[in-house]
């Protein structure tokens, strides 16, 4: 009886709790979408909750058709650097969880725990190495197409996916792979038929974080963007996009429903692939 008590207690204790922190995540959300319907006079920064009067549309009207502000533009140029940077990484990193677990080579522990150690590294630690080395592919500061490539290409080393991943694919039989072998398949005939299909949660997952993070990217794009904000602002992604368009005369509320745009890609993403996410990390053993 006292065990069912103290269930029912921590049950209704954990609950309260997870409810007050999805309040402090979700209020500043309620806020900012309430007030980008609003007019600059009527943002009720000193609410909680913004009013309903004074609705408006003004806002992502001029985003979206104003010809000053390629929203839409930025948009797409974050999805295809995004897209494009997640097939790239899932491609490597897939490849080298695959190469650590079921492939015999020499010191092949002691390469993963190298490239392990490097996620205590800060990144800005190598933010000046990494910028000196797409400077000197002709790339850093670049006015064309091909600041994409800079933004693209030094997110491949990315170790997380790289540990997820792997973690999922030591919970695989090895001798499903051996199998494999004495059939007469190659490695990439077994990565392709077999592991492929097994480990695609973890891939997906990877796939998630992997996009997210390069949609919310704004340091290393706005360090890039030097000479496509001076010559060929279309190009910039969202985050570049938002942080030129906060700086300019727009207001303060026009800035806000930007970013409420820029939000809307990722909660869908996450609204229909939690299951997904949780069930990839689960397998993989992440706690």
């Amino acid at each position: 009886m006292a065990t069912k008590r103290s269930i029912l207690i921590g049950r209704i204790v954990s609950t309260v709790c997870l409810t007050l922190l999805a309040l402090v995540w979700v209020i500043p959300i309620i806020w900012a979408l309430g007030a980008s319907f609003k007019p600059d006079l009527y943002t009720d920064a000193d609410r909680l909750f913004p009013l309903p009067e004074n609705f408006t549309w003004a806002n992502y009207s001029y985003l979206l058709f104003n010809g000053d502000y390629p929203v839409l533009r930025w948009i797409l140029n974050s999805f295809i650097v995004a897209s494009i940077s997640t097939v790239l990484y899932l491609i490597v990193v897939s490849f080298a969880a695959y190469a650590l677990v079921f492939v015999d080579f020499r010191f092949k522990n002691l390469i993963f725990n190298l490239v392990l150690a490097s996620m205590m590294v800060p990144g800005i630690v190598t933010f000046i190495p990494m910028y000196n080395l797409m400077d000197s592919f002709g790339w850093a500061g670049a006015a064309d197409w091909t600041y994409f490539l800079s933004l693209i290409f030094p997110g491949l080393g990315g170790v997380f996916g790289l540990f997820l991943i792997r973690s999922f694919f030591l919970n695989i039989p090895k001798e499903l792979v051996e199998s494999c072998k004495v059939d007469g398949c190659n490695n990439f005939q077994i990565f392709f038929r077999v592991i492929l299909p097994i480990g695609k949660s973890a891939i997906f997952v990877a796939a998630i974080f992997a996009f997210l993070g390069n949609w919310n990217d704004f340091m290393w794009p706005q360090q890039m963007s030097i000479g496509v904000q001076m010559f060929s602002p279309e190009l910039l992604t969202l985050p570049v996009g938002l942080a030129k368009l906060s700086g300019s005369k727009t207001g303060d509320v026009a800035p806000l429903a930007g970013a409420v745009l820029s939000a809307i890609p990722v909660m869908l993403v996450y609204i229909f692939s939690q299951k997904y996410i949780i069930d990839g990390v689960s397998r993989s053993g992440i706690k």
